[in-house]
């Protein structure tokens, strides 16, 4: 089997997801693939709400499901093909009222999300933030983020910016996003 073709040929799309809060990225999997087109492997998130909002949405309680609650994947977590983070994302936003105290742990969660991918080598990584990242006041925090990314060698990354519509409490918001994608290049 070739490596560009793992998820496709004879399988179902294994997934796994740090910090994704409600786990959009898997609705999307479900619209492109249908439920029995991907398989949901490992979830890692530190923040209770959206604990909650898994155990409501996705189907974690099956026997082989891997569920973590420290925001960290385990390095000796299960390969997945397609691994979909989510990173705390106040501290770079220049709005954040304790940006200096936060700063400094949401890159250190980052690097401990990266982990993952360093070790276990998805095919495809996803990583959603918030588009401030690329602002010159985070120029630091991109910098660092730049030099994680590029530990995981054999990965060609993307950076794309969108702006998707939100509704929140009955008022369509539009929010700008940074997605940065990573394509395993070379075969694990």
């Amino acid at each position: 089997m070739s490596y560009r073709n793992e998820p496709i040929e004879g399988r179902r799309l294994r997934v796994g997801t740090a910090c994704s809060g409600a786990g959009l990225g898997l609705v999307a999997l479900d619209q492109l693939f249908g439920e029995e087109g991907w398989e949901y492997i490992f979830a890692s998130e530190y923040c209770p709400a959206a604990r909650a909002l898994h155990e409501t949405l996705w189907d974690i309680n099956k026997p082989k499901f891997h569920y973590h609650a420290d925001a960290k994947p385990a390095t000796t977590e299960t390969y997945v093909d397609m691994f979909i983070a989510s990173p705390r994302c106040q501290p770079y936003s220049l709005g954040c009222p304790q940006r200096d105290v936060m700063l400094p742990y949401a890159l250190e969660e980052f690097e401990r999300i990266m982990y993952y991918v360093y070790y276990r080598r998805p095919l495809l990584v996803i990583i959603e933030t918030v588009a401030a990242i690329l602002q010159p006041f985070n120029a630091a925090a991109l910098a660092r983020w730049n030099a994680v990314l590029h530990t995981c060698n054999g990965y060609k990354w993307y950076a794309n910016k969108v702006c998707p519509s939100q509704m929140t409490r009955d008022c369509l918001r539009r929010r700008k996003r940074v997605y940065i994608l990573g394509r395993r290049t070379t075969p694990t």
